[in-house]
């Protein structure tokens, strides 16, 4: 429930802020920059939403599929970057057999919520805000002193809605849209508990049940941060997830 709070703020966040005002960074982004080495990569939250008849646990597990994909696609760009990426384990064997950490991690979501309160009063593209969340115990673990949160939403449409909006863009002269996916970022500072950047997108017609479409949504969302990425998103798996559902439509 945290997690969904976070992702709506997230987006209330892009529409009281506005596109014309990302990405938004602090002051001394640029020197964070220069002594930034590692990042640890936190949990990705992700909600599903679905033009289509699927049962609430069907889009929760498929919600959460997304999200090992968006957390895959984020480490995957900081390896690319001149940055390391944190070799910490945030798998959920990993937190299913760490209750310190499980609890560390839920901290996260409630402080992330904050922050996105702060980011939809800011204005102009340099904030001053600060994290309330107590990262110290994430921090040392990981052995990074930069925290990247990274939050989506996300829908897509069954053929049956496909074509039922494809009728009704026809007969309003106007382009019905079947999928899109929106992704918010937030860097933080460990040691001086301040978020340093933030940005976030919206593209339409981007699929996020598609690898290959996630990535490029993320690749947009993190260039200002970790450079222009060069990796090729993987189509090959596009199909797994859709596949997946539609099974678990059928059972």
């Amino acid at each position: 429930m945290a997690a969904r709070r976070w992702i709506l703020l997230a987006a209330l966040a892009l529409v009281v802020g506005g596109c014309a005002s990302l990405p938004k960074t602090s002051a001394d982004f640029a020197e964070v920059t220069k002594r930034m080495d590692v990042i640890a990569v936190m949990p990705t939250a992700f909600t599903l939403g679905e033009q289509g008849a699927f049962t609430g646990q069907a889009v929760t597990e498929i919600s959460h599929d997304i999200e090992i994909e968006l957390n895959a696609a984020t480490g995957a760009l900081v390896n690319e970057s001149r940055f390391k990426r944190a070799a910490f384990d945030f798998s959920d064997s990993t937190l299913a057999q760490d209750a310190e950490l499980r609890t560390a991690i839920f901290e996260q979501h409630q402080a992330m919520e904050g922050v996105f309160k702060d980011l939809a009063k800011s204005k102009g593209k340099v904030i001053d805000i600060a994290y309330r969340g107590n990262v110290d115990m994430i921090a040392d673990r990981a052995g990074a002193e930069y925290l990247l949160f990274v939050s989506g939403s996300g829908y897509f449409a069954t053929a049956g809605a496909k074509a039922k909006g494809a009728l009704l863009a026809a007969l309003g002269g106007g382009v019905s849209s079947t999928s899109g996916t929106n992704l918010a970022g937030v860097l933080v500072d460990a040691k001086t508990g301040r978020v340093v950047w933030y940005n976030s997108v919206g593209l339409e017609n981007h699929d996020p049940r598609k690898p290959s479409q996630l990535m490029q949504t993320t690749q947009k969302l993190a260039q200002q941060l970790l450079g222009k990425s060069r990796i090729k998103p993987d189509t090959s798996r596009d199909r797994l997830l859709i596949e997946k559902l539609k099974a678990m439509k059928k059972a």
